[in-house]
């Protein structure tokens, strides 16, 4: 339940508990849809850069859960984001890096909504927006009274909801929330500060009606984005980011920490009308073959309108087969799992139980420098040209890749460990696998069909997609989780980040991967 005391510091008064939530009998799903505006930037250099920005902004996010080399690495991160601000506000030359060269060798309430939960798109669902070849998936959702309609990103490492405001300044381009269209808003005087790596948002926080899938919270606290850079690392048809991440980050301000963050919207409404307080997610994978797929080639942004479904309230069991193997969660900071290790082309490593945030909202696979290293010695013609963690592998690899969690191990397919071929040498392709904290993003969860459990107790559970809705890649079908024996393999000292309570950076922000 939303406390009247945090909505009393937001400086409104809270409406009846029956008057705030509504109660659909049966598990929603949202179609998810795909992102990413700078991809397809008329500018080459700004269009080849956008992958290193999801590195450094996830970096930045998750800063809490980096070793000591992954600070040194933030550090560079941010000598090169504040060297890169300067030359924006002097208008010389581009601001982000240019292409990668390679060498020649790489409850009580209103009326009921919702569907039953008998098909792959049951009633109800959804259904997310796949943009630009798997870089993100978005999710519609109705704001103010009467609703207006977003398209926002689908994001499990982060919890507010964030929307831009007409007021914004720097989100022109993007449809934009009118407040004074809606009966139901209440502005607040509590500001609201988002930090990202290449820039910032800043605004209010207000209520307002919030319906997602069937169902909805009136007085749902919202981060207004009223200024920022934010909008221009977008896809032009985004309104914003849908937090469902755990509720145990604080909010950030521009002088430090300001207060606890009101719940996220499936908090709110899991724990005052869901009986099974779970949501499943789907992503749908578009891009099967990354060497037809030339980085940021079309200036067109592409968009595809099946890109998975998230489920509210429960699981879509058409989406899977088998059981969910769940496993306890760590939810101090994020959705995290302790993960037991990572293999590269049959090469185990372990990773020590270090805790990997399970992520929606970013493309890549993230860990710290040194089993980014060891991953990529086990390619072959694998290359970091620049020494700065960007790697490129030949586009023809049949490398295979694996990650292990409570005993079993989940491989990847292999077009998965790619995301697209250079424009300047074709041959080579971008590796999705980079340098940060151990994150896994769409490139693995796009093989598997991922529960995320609030209730007895936090789990995230696995499951084998269902062959109806497997769209494989070149390399073949991932054949689901494997019962193995994780004890082998070589250790990598640095690799295992433990999270730790203090930081030089509070991990928030706005999504890395909406950032590209």
């Amino acid at each position: 339940m939303l406390p009247t005391l945090l909505l009393s510091a937001l400086g409104v008064v809270a409406a009846p508990l029956e008057e705030r939530f509504n109660q659909p009998n049966a598990p929603v799903d949202l179609h998810l849809q795909p992102i990413s505006h700078r991809a397809n930037h008329p500018n080459p250099a700004v269009r080849a850069a956008f992958a290193r920005d999801e590195m450094i902004t996830n970096r930045i996010r998750f800063s809490r859960a980096l070793d000591a080399e992954g600070h040194a690495h933030l550090k560079r991160d941010l000598e090169f984001v504040e060297e890169s601000d300067r030359r924006r506000r002097r208008q010389v030359g581009p601001q982000d890096s240019s292409d990668v060269p390679v060498s020649s060798n790489d409850n009580p309430g209103s009326q009921a909504q919702g569907g039953s939960s008998t098909a792959a798109t049951q009633e109800g669902d959804i259904t997310l927006i796949n943009y630009n070849r798997d870089q993100g998936y978005a999710t519609p959702v109705n704001v103010g009274t009467p609703p207006q309609n977003f398209l926002v990103v689908a994001d499990t490492g982060s919890q507010d909801f964030v929307l831009f405001d007409e007021s914004c300044s720097g989100c022109e381009g993007h449809p934009v929330f009118v407040d004074s269209r809606s009966s139901t808003f209440q502005p607040t005087s509590t500001p609201m500060y988002e930090s990202y790596g290449t820039g910032e948002a800043s605004g209010i926080w207000a209520l307002d009606r919030v319906e997602m899938g069937g169902y909805y919270v009136n007085d749902q606290p919202i981060a207004l984005v009223q200024r920022g850079t934010v909008g221009q690392y977008m896809s032009s048809r985004l309104s914003g980011i849908m937090g469902l991440g755990v509720p145990s980050i604080s909010l950030q301000g521009p002088n430090g920490p300001a207060m606890k963050a009101p719940p996220p919207f499936w908090v709110t409404t899991a724990e005052n009308v869901w009986e099974d307080k779970q949501f499943g997610v789907f992503l749908e994978r578009i891009n099967t073959d990354p060497s037809n797929y030339v980085l940021s080639s079309s200036l067109t942004e592409s968009r595809e309108p099946n890109g998975g479904i998230l489920t509210l309230g429960g699981l879509n069991k058409q989406l899977f087969t088998g059981q969910v193997n769940y496993m306890p969660a760590n939810t101090t900071y994020w959705w995290q799992l302790p993960l037991e290790g990572f293999s590269a082309n049959g090469k185990k490593f372990n990773a020590k139980l270090a805790p990997t945030v399970i992520d929606t909202g970013s493309t890549a696979i993230m860990m710290p420098d040194a089993a980014v290293r060891a991953f990529h010695a086990q390619i072959p013609g694998a290359q970091e040209p620049n020494n700065d963690g960007t790697w490129v592998i030949p586009c023809n690899t049949t490398a295979t890749a694996s990650f292990f969690f409570g005993g079993m191990e989940y491989p990847i397919q292999t077009a998965d460990i790619l995301r697209g071929s250079l424009a300047r040498d074709t041959r080579y392709c971008l590796s999705n696998i980079g340098p940060g904290p151990w994150l896994l993003g769409a490139a693995f969860m796009k093989n598997y069909y991922t529960a995320f459990r609030m209730a007895p107790e936090p789990q995230i559970g696995f499951a084998s997609l269902a062959p109806n809705v497997v769209n494989n890649g070149k390399s073949g079908s991932t054949g689901g989780p494997v019962q193995v024996n994780t004890s082998g393999g070589g250790a990598i000292k640095s690799a295992a980040a433990s999270v730790t309570a203090s930081s030089a950076l509070l991990a928030l922000g706005i999504v890395a991967s909406t950032l590209v």
